[in-house]
């Protein structure tokens, strides 16, 4: 398993904690120091703003071959496209991107919109552009076990990237019987998991309760929320990559650490944090789903 940096807040306001866009500077330093202390993969989409040209930005003056580039097709980019005419469509997206990020291929590309889980001919389309060798692998970014299990059952998927943390489990049954490869996203709930509980927005004042249990299991073993977050979805062996975004350096450093950072005693750490999980049998998705909020970001 590896950290793989995602890059949607050097794009766009985003999540209910953040600190607010970071300009090109900062975002320089946050992936140089990501670079330099081995997590070389990252995560990007052409819906993030300006984020896939900060990242070509980087890649100009960077070693391509040790990094892996990672974005994702366009939302939208097959509305209203016979499926006779995917394959260009998709080939343009992904030369734009290409273009974007500076870069002639891709390491791996998602379709962004899980509604195409269940559409092979677009899977197939996109699969087919590494015939071309502008993509490595490809796949999809899903929400829901019924999204995930289309995308784990079809050939051309190679990955599938995942909601996945403390409060959101639900794929862990699902997870159990795939073979894809599997990336980790939203280990944070959108900063949720990071805020105090009573600075919680009152649309979220449902979620305190899980956030002051965290809080007491932290105080008790002594550990940070960053370690407990970052080490729950580590100890998921069948999770490839730990995809994370942050607003600044130091947030980078504190989800370094904390990945490095076994905080004590591994076996009884995977044990207890299975046990914390296992108190959160959460079926209210305004918590878990962060597209049915209605919080006014900051």
């Amino acid at each position: 398993m590896e950290l793989c940096l995602g890059t949607v807040q050097f794009g766009m306001q985003y999540g209910v904690a953040s600190a607010g866009r970071p300009g090109y500077d900062e975002v320089e330093r946050m992936l140089r120091y990501a670079a330099d202390h081995g997590i070389t993969a990252i995560d990007t989409a052409s819906a993030y703003g300006e984020a896939e040209n900060f990242v070509g930005r980087f890649l100009k003056r960077s070693d391509r071959k040790k990094l892996e580039v990672i974005t994702k097709i366009r939302p939208g980019a097959l509305y209203n496209v016979q499926p006779d005419k995917y394959y260009n469509a998709l080939k343009q997206n992904v030369k734009n991107s290409l273009a974007n990020l500076n870069t002639d291929y891709l390491d791996v590309c998602l379709f962004h919109n899980a509604e195409y889980a269940e559409n092979e001919a677009a899977l197939e389309a996109l699969a087919g552009l590494k015939h071309e060798k502008l993509i490595r692998k490809t796949g999809i970014s899903i929400y829901t076990p019924s999204e995930f299990a289309a995308a784990s059952g079809s050939p051309h998927v190679d990955v599938i990237q995942i909601p996945y943390n403390l409060l959101d489990t639900r794929l862990d049954g699902p997870l159990k019987r795939t073979d894809k490869e599997i990336h980790a996203r939203s280990i944070f709930l959108q900063g949720l998991l990071l805020m105090a509980a009573d600075d919680l927005p009152k649309e979220l004042w449902d979620a305190k309760p899980y956030l002051q249990r965290i809080d007491s299991y932290c105080e008790y073993y002594g550990l940070t929320r960053m370690q407990v977050l970052v080490n729950f979805v580590k100890i998921q062996p069948k999770i490839n990559k730990i995809v994370f975004g942050v607003d600044n350096i130091d947030q980078l450093k504190q989800v370094a650490e904390a990945f490095q950072d076994t905080a004590g005693d591994p076996p009884k750490l995977h044990d207890t944090l299975r046990e914390l999980a296992d108190e959160f049998t959460i079926t209210d998705e305004r918590i878990i789903m962060p597209n049915l909020w209605r919080v006014e970001y900051k």
